[in-house]
């Protein structure tokens, strides 16, 4: 009797879930981190033989014993966000990433570990350390005061709000001198942490700020905002600080050291090092100089020895020990800047930074950087056709094209210089096509990939900046426009039909009759992303639009997915199964600034300019179903 009642019961429950239509549980797209590598360089800070260096979303501790030949000791797992600056004091490292302190044990540097954390209002872009506070420059939340006296619990202490903008802080004693962006120098008085208190100001002049600080004996080292220039200011008389010396700069200064009566600088035209004579404040003037890739900017300086950031490249090494003739003898590589991915088989192809780097992701968890060949612009974009990657380097580089057959030494075989900025390439068979603002759709043909040569080319009233293929057809994005290009006859290539969406077009990526177009918002439209029906190529129709955080630059599309490099909002995942109907169903926020992606199986590769790249799991929709039931008795 009983198992006819459990029957009953079951059969009564299946027979409610029926009336009321197939009984099936949905749940959404999952994506999961899988693995990461790179990113832009920012913070560095020496002690003894290592060299804390922000890369990235990580801390990386870097053994420099032999300065020649820099190796990696440890780094941390992938922080919540890109590392800003870096300050250590004993067995901890403390860092900043804009969102607030992040406290890394370093007692064992192969084994670095985030302790603790705290949040700040602003955008902490700064850190200095003394005792037991932690002292950032907090943007337009002032100086914050930050009591790491437990490291794994710091906590707000104080607080100065300068009304302006706080982008650097030095601190000396009982004084901390604030660089801020709008009003110039603060000098505050910080004996009492709780309760601090300005002891004296130095205006800079008219629209003129404090953007970068070093601080030597009686004197601070100034770079300056709005007219670019080091201030050299007597401090000797905290409540009244005078102006001593003055030395203009073609741009505005990244960073300073100063070591005894030099001063180490560079800028933000990324020409490299400076060194300037300061044995006279009154009259520094310039006496040596060091020309670095990769757009160098922190810079620590410890005994005859300068380590200079470069954002896109990694750490210089630099022998200072004549000032006068400084000379790189090591070099930590990063993978920064990364712009465009492509991927084949176990394989990465990243272009950013200064050239293309190829990445073994044989292992998705671990993926390492295989090789690397510089290139002479700005590696915008890449394409890979066989044996052979093609990139598209910017505005002095033109279109490069690299052997690749074997991963550990790519080889450039060929290159061609069209006009415009080389922005995205896409190849098909004998041809490349690069897209390149203010030069239009460029065709080159290929064939000899050691001396191509343009064939054709398509020019707009405005910028070109993505090229999707199918078939014949080039679909070409301009600042306002998506493009309908046939190249049947790549020497003439002619516009066949237009249509143009509310906001600036970024990327395309084309499926089946299907474009998808990543915009810009803008105060006309919002930014996201746009489906065009281009089955009548002479009249392409726009029909769905889905609106995604942050600035959508990249798209590719996998099945009934759309995957959308979203800036500073990450990776969006698009269903675009109803063209007319897209809607986003996951995201994951990388920490940087996601500017294009690719996929591969269920695996998406993002390619984030600050935080390297990024190697996510996408597990799509799941579906359970309720199936009859065969009933017995028994």
């Amino acid at each position: 009797m009983a198992s006819k009642v459990v029957s009953a019961c079951v059969l009564l429950t299946f027979l409610a879930l029926s009336l009321s239509g197939p009984a099936i549980a949905q749940q959404g797209p999952q994506l999961e981190f899988v693995g990461q590598i790179g990113g832009g360089a920012n913070g560095v800070a020496i002690r003894g033989t290592y060299a804390y260096v922000g890369v990235g979303p990580r801390l990386v501790i870097v053994d420099i014993t032999d300065p020649a030949h820099p190796t990696v000791a440890g780094q941390t797992e992938v922080l919540a966000g890109v590392v800003r600056r870096v300050a250590v004091q004993g067995d901890h490292a403390y860092l900043v990433d804009g969102e607030g302190l992040r406290v890394i044990d370093v007692a064992d540097p192969s084994s670095p570990v985030e302790i603790g954390f705290v949040a700040t209002p602003g955008t902490a872009a700064a850190v200095a350390v003394a005792g037991a506070y932690a002292y950032l420059a907090d943007g337009a939340s002032g100086l914050r005061i930050i009591d790491i006296s437990d490291p794994a619990a710091p906590g707000s202490a104080g607080h100065y709000d300068t009304g302006g903008t706080v982008a650097e802080v030095v601190v000396s004693g009982e004084l901390a001198y604030v660089a801020d962006v709008e009003s110039g120098l603060y000098i505050i008085n910080i004996s009492e942490p709780t309760n601090p208190v300005e002891t004296g100001a130095y205006d800079l002049g008219s629209g003129i700020g404090a953007y970068r600080l070093a601080l030597s004996g009686d004197h601070v080292y100034i770079g300056t905002y709005g007219h670019s220039r080091l201030a050299i200011i007597d401090v000797s008389d905290p409540a009244n600080p005078a102006d001593v010396g003055n030395l203009d700069f073609p741009d505005i200064i990244e960073n300073i050291a100063v070591i005894g009566t030099y001063a180490y600088v560079t800028a933000y035209s990324g020409d490299g090092l400076r060194v300037i004579d300061i044995t006279d404040p009154a009259t520094p003037s310039e006496v040596g100089a060091l020309s670095l890739p990769g757009a160098p900017g922190v810079l620590a300086v410890l005994n005859d020895t300068a380590y200079i950031i470069g954002a896109q490249t990694g750490m210089h090494i630099v022998d200072v020990a004549d000032p006068l003739t400084p000379s790189e003898i090591g070099f930590f590589g990063v993978l920064g800047g990364a712009r465009d991915v492509k991927v084949r088989g176990s394989r990465a192809y990243v272009a950013g930074g200064s050239g293309l780097s190829l990445i073994d992701v044989s292992d998705t968890s671990r993926p390492k950087v295989t090789s690397s060949i510089a290139t002479p612009g700005n590696a915008d974009g890449v394409a890979i056709e066989e044996d052979h990657a093609y990139v598209a380097d910017g505005s002095s580089g033109g279109l490069r094209i690299v052997e690749v057959t074997d991963p550990a030494t790519p080889i450039e075989i060929g290159a061609i210089t069209p006009p415009g900025y080389s922005r995205r390439v896409a190849v098909s068979g004998s041809y490349a096509y690069v897209a390149t603002m203010s030069g239009g759709l460029r065709i080159i043909d290929v064939s000899d990939k050691t001396q191509p040569d343009e064939v054709g080319s398509f020019t707009t009233s405005d910028d070109v900046l993505d090229v999707s293929l199918s078939g014949t057809l080039a679909l070409v994005t301009s600042r306002s426009r998506l493009l309908m290009v046939d190249v049947s006859d790549p020497t003439d290539p002619s516009e066949v039909g237009s249509r143009s969406v509310p906001s600036p077009p970024n990327a395309v990526a084309v499926n089946g009759e299907y474009a998808y177009l990543t915009a810009s918002p803008t105060t006309s439209g919002p930014g996201g992303l746009w489906v065009i029906d281009v089955s009548d190529t002479t009249n392409p129709i726009r029909v769905g639009f889905c609106d995604t955080p942050g600035t959508a630059s990249g798209v590719a599309v996998s099945g009934r997915y759309a995957y959308v490099a979203a800036g500073t909002a990450g990776l969006r995942i698009i269903d675009v199964s109803d063209p007319a109907d897209p809607r986003e169903v996951a995201g994951y926020d990388t920490p940087g600034s996601s500017w294009n992606v690719a996929v591969s199986g269920d695996l998406i590769y993002v390619a984030d300019f600050y935080g390297g790249l990024f190697v996510l799991q996408h597990s799509p929709a799941t579906y359970r179903v309720y199936l009859p039931l065969v009933l017995s008795d028994g």
